[in-house]
């Protein structure tokens, strides 16, 4: 399997090889103009933001979480869409299990994972010969 993300997806994606440096489970990681930021904030008001705005707010962090957990899908698209896209409503946050706030740190101590990962757009075709390698990880 292959992990692909684009601009914010990039991101995640690349933020992903921190996370898992022991058992990555997939193969590869592409990640198409995006990187991990070197830092994570923790601040999660944009978050209880949307969640208030969506009928979820007043409500202590897991009574929040479970709120927006049982909503529809489109009903949090729409929200999102109708207050200027994603950016106005949050990104990765902190928590030092998934995302980390220090990635620099990570990489220097070697805790990320050693698979292929490119930084750049590729073909199908290029993808499949990534996989066949045995290199290791690329940066580019």
């Amino acid at each position: 399997m292959i992990l692909w993300g684009q601009s914010a997806g990039a991101n995640a994606v690349d933020t992903y090889s921190y996370a898992n440096p022991d058992d990555p489970i997939v193969q590869g990681l592409v990640a198409a103009s995006g990187t991990a930021p070197r830092n994570l904030g923790v601040d999660t008001t944009s978050f209880s933001r949307m969640a208030a705005g969506l009928g979820c707010g007043d409500l202590s962090a897991a009574d929040e979480l479970a709120c927006m957990q049982k909503l529809d899908a489109l009903a949090i698209q729409k929200y999102v869409l109708g207050n200027g896209g994603g950016g106005n409503i949050g990104g990765m946050v902190a928590d030092n299990v998934t995302a980390f706030a220090n990635n620099t740190q990570r990489l220097a101590a070697g805790r990320v994972a050693k698979i292929v990962s490119r930084s750049h757009a590729l073909s199908l075709a290029e993808i499949d010969m990534l996989l066949a390698s045995d290199n290791g990880s690329e940066q580019e």
